[in-house]
């Protein structure tokens, strides 16, 4: 036997007394749904992709299609920018984190589809050092997204 008790209000406390006389005994339930009011607070994502050599292969094609899902997966009112490293660095915009909408992101897409794993050691310090200091977009949260194998040359 399964006994399903729905509240008929979500939030409204529900208790359920239980007395079974042959045993003695009582169950007492209490059941407490609270009110939470979300704050939701606007991002400004950077994807930092590792396209140094060690991500030849399998590791870089891994990378381009979490890029992918991530892009896709945005929030609509989001700021958003894709920082490619390796020996060197090299952002998609230039300016700094754009506005999503369809035109961006095809750009990014399109963007992401050509990556390679081409830019020779694994230098993680410089492009760091250059997204950090910058403030982010006004009303947005920083989130620096690092897609890499690990091997990471200069981390200090």
């Amino acid at each position: 036997i399964v006994l399903a008790i729905f509240p008929r209000e979500l939030f409204r406390p529900v208790v359920v007394r239980e007395v079974h006389t042959a045993r003695g005994t009582e169950a007492l339930m209490l059941s407490l749904v609270p009110r939470f009011e979300a704050l939701t607070q606007r991002i400004e994502a950077v994807f930092l992709l590792d396209c140094s050599c060690s991500m030849d292969g399998q590791r870089i094609e891994q990378a381009k299609r979490a890029t992918q899902i991530f892009l896709r997966s945005l929030p609509t009112d989001c700021f958003f920018n894709i920082v490619l490293f390796g020996s060197t660095y090299k952002t998609l915009y230039s300016s700094g984190s754009v506005a999503y909408s369809q035109a961006s992101l095809q750009k990014a897409t399109d963007y992401v589809d050509r990556i390679s794993a081409n830019l020779g050691g694994t230098n993680i310090l410089e492009p760091l050092s250059s997204i950090l200091p910058q403030p982010p977009v006004s009303g947005t949260q920083r989130q620096i997204f690092l897609l890499t194998d690990g091997q990471v040359s200069n981390q200090q």
